[in-house]
């Protein structure tokens, strides 16, 4: 290891200088792990800096930060086997020490530079077999940068280099670099299953692709579903000999612990058997002469961590064989898979102002359609408003245009089997898409009579022709057919929570045109406006608009001239500092109350008109299908009283509704948490299916 030194300061700050993608840098003048962009000056500074490891959307540099929280263990295994895969690429490379918690860093340097889906693909395939590598400085083009070798640390002393431990040795090599085409060869020489994860990484512009659900169980994550015994093999690792590598030993107990699907108490019950040997790990640490035992707070620590990256490598993981033979593409799944196909196909049909509110009303159909397993569902439009983030009206106004024949439009994508009634919901029928300038296929699908309306009367303005490329011509950009049931589910349940986001509220929010802009752009390294007019439909000058205001809120970001990547904020966070944080959760408030208003007036009605009505038993309000239609134990009644009246003159009154709404809104906070809207709206719940098989409640006139 190079000890420090001015003289070894100057030269490695020197060589990083010279050889940096961009003409800037990043520093933390405070030391609060708060980095600003400045230039670079000649000189190296006193506090931590780091540079740029891509530029133009190319990598120039290939930086593997072993992250020490991965535990000492970890971190030096990852190295050993990291370099053995570099050298056998024949990739050169510099190794040093982050700081003084023992972070290490593998520097390689590739002057033509490499494109960031190899790079992104390369980063998540050695996730799957390097538990401490931190992908985040590879898989982020736009802002991605690390501390060379020599930066000072906030927490004292600096980055230090361990191999080769010459200065000079170090800067000849990294001067030199790499031929792009190496990293290649790095990827093709790593196991099928992690080529495989990296594969499925970028596949669809998703960076993480998780094939399970994850839930929390008291204060730790777990895999959803049922709890599975453990196999004899897991029980040979847990009660035999831990090996000669305990912290393997381990994680590996830990992994299958997790996809039998057990939780953090139940880890810590098997932590305290004393015949469980191979958790040896858990009790003690390496120590000069032999094993420490470890306190029990540090054990408490380490099995919390642990745990909760074994949860996380487990919800990544593919489903097994046997599994997947129970999620086979079946009639309604390839249904929608075919509409799916067909709305990604023409994004002109969503890019009028209303077309925003049809896409999601049809996305949101589909995905109940999934869980129900049938293309004929009943939906009411207050949960139509609660899967899309649009109001109930506005579902209502989608719904109509969705089930009419237009002739710019084209024709329609559901129809109405059946009109709400009483406390049921209308039934939606979805019809098989009919791809535009094909007559054989227009004749080959059976559509029932649908709503011809030539012209429509709720536009306050004209529609413009439909442009020249039409569903026949033109192929969708992802499309979505062969995907099984639970990834086509997965995939429209992350669009509509995207779409359903705070930010994009009409009052106040960034709207939902921006949102169709973002949703295209997102997951990209860069894009540019022309490809983001292609998958949305929008004009260049929309969309320059549409990414200034993205930009300008942190969402989006400009990497290069006229092209964008991911931004530095979040959606909660760009929600937050518009102040519309909480808009969704009140609409969803404001339509409970609005069912159980509707309620407590029908229970009042019945209560008036029954025969021995002072007498009569509170029992509880039943669904006409048999299960109960809002979620409450007694009667509106007996929980709100006798409907409140305006007194006049004569006697007892009118109705008085807004009394009666006060009255119930004292029994729903301000904020209702997920049980209350999941109770009151059948919002999905990660551990079970949908209640939608019955149809709902229909809302009231």
């Amino acid at each position: 290891m190079t000890p420090p030194s001015r003289d070894t300061d100057r030269h490695l700050f020197a060589t990083f200088r010279r050889l940096s993608p961009r003409r800037r840098y990043r520093t933390d003048r405070e030391r609060t792990h708060t980095y600003r962009d400045e230039p670079i000056p000649t000189s190296p500074p006193p506090h931590p800096w780091a540079i740029y490891v891509a530029a133009k959307g190319r990598y120039q540099w290939a930086v593997f930060d072993l992250d020490i929280t991965a535990g000492p263990d970890v971190v030096a295994e990852d190295l050993q086997r990291l370099r053995e895969l570099l050298d056998d690429a024949s990739i050169t490379y510099i190794v040093s020490r982050s700081g003084p918690s023992g972070g290490h860093h593998v520097w390689a340097r590739f002057p033509a530079g490499v494109d960031p889906t190899a790079m992104r693909k390369l980063a998540y395939a050695l996730a799957t077999l390097l538990p401490s590598l931190d992908t985040g400085t590879l898989t982020n083009p736009s802002h991605g940068c690390a501390r060379p070798p020599g930066s000072p640390h906030r927490h004292g002393g600096a980055a230090t280099l361990v191999a080769p431990a010459d200065v000079e040795t170090a800067a000849a090599i990294l001067s030199e670099g790499n031929p792009s085409e190496r990293l290649q060869l790095l990827f093709d020489a790593l196991p099928t299953s992690a080529r495989e994860s990296g594969d499925r990484a970028i596949h669809g512009r998703q960076t993480t692709p998780a094939h399970h659900q994850v839930a929390t169980h008291g204060d730790a994550p777990r895999l959803t579903g049922k709890r599975r015994a453990l196999t004899a093999g897991s029980d040979k690792l847990i009660y035999g000999p831990p090996g000669a590598d305990a912290s393997a030993t381990l994680w590996a107990i830990l992994l299958r612990c997790a996809h039998a699907r057990w939780t953090l108490a139940d880890v810590r019950v098997l932590a305290d058997d004393p015949g469980a040997q191979g958790l040896q790990h858990l009790q003690s640490k390496r120590a000069p002469g032999g094993r420490q035992p470890r306190s029990t707070a540090e054990r408490e620590a380490l099995l919390a961590r642990q745990w909760a990256r074994a949860v996380e490598y487990a919800a990544q993981t593919p489903l097994p064989q046997r599994e997947k033979r129970h999620d086979v593409p079946d009639p309604t799944t390839t249904a929608i898979a075919a509409i799916e196909d067909a709305a990604r196909a023409q994004p002109w049909r969503w890019a009028t102002p209303a077309g925003p509110a049809d896409r999601e009303a049809l996305r949101a159909l589909c995905l109940i359609a999934l869980a129900c397993r049938s293309t004929t569902v009943s939906l009411d439009c207050r949960r139509w408003s609660a899967l899309t983030g649009f109001g109930k009206s506005t579902m209502a106004a989608a719904a109509r245009r969705l089930a009419c024949d237009h002739p710019i439009d084209g024709p329609a994508w559901i129809t109405c089997t059946k009109e709400a009634e009483g406390r049921m919901a209308a039934t939606w029928t979805l019809l098989p898409p009919v791809l535009a300038g094909d007559p054989m296929a227009e004749e080959s699908v059976t559509r029932p009579a649908s709503e011809s309306t030539p012209v429509e009367v709720a536009r306050t303005q004209g529609r413009k022709p439909a442009p020249r490329q039409t569903v026949s011509d033109t192929p969708p950009s992802s499309g979505v057919l062969g995907r099984s049931r639970q990834e086509l589910t997965d995939l429209l349940t992350t669009e509509l929570k995207t779409a359903a986001h705070d930010i994009w509220t009409p009052r106040g929010g960034l709207g939902h045109a921006c949102h169709r802009t973002y949703a295209a752009a997102r997951g990209a390294a860069a894009v540019t406006t022309s490809i983001l007019s292609d998958e949305t439909g929008y004009s260049r000058a929309t969309i320059r608009r549409h990414l200034r205001t993205l930009c300008a809120h942190g969402l989006l970001a400009a990497t290069e001239p006229n092209s964008y990547g991911p931004g530095p904020l979040s959606l909660d966070q760009a929600a937050a500092k518009l102040g519309v944080n909480g808009t969704g959760a009140r609409r969803l408030r404001n339509y409970i109350i609005d069912r159980e208003l509707y309620a407590w007036w029908i229970d009042e009605q019945q209560w008036r008109t029954s025969p021995g009505k002072h007498g009569r038993r509170c029992l509880p309000r039943q669904h006409p299908g048999g299960q109960g239609a809002i979620p409450v134990r007694q009667r509106p009644r007996a929980t709100y009283g006798a409907f409140p009246t305006r007194r006049s003159r004569t006697g007892p009154g009118r109705a008085d509704y807004a009394e009666a709404a006060r009255r119930v809104r004292q029994h729903f906070p301000a904020r209702p948490d997920d049980t209350e809207v999941r109770a009151g709206l059948h919002v999905p719940a990660p551990e079970r299916e949908w209640a939608l098989a019955v149809p709902p409640t229909a809302t009231p006139a």
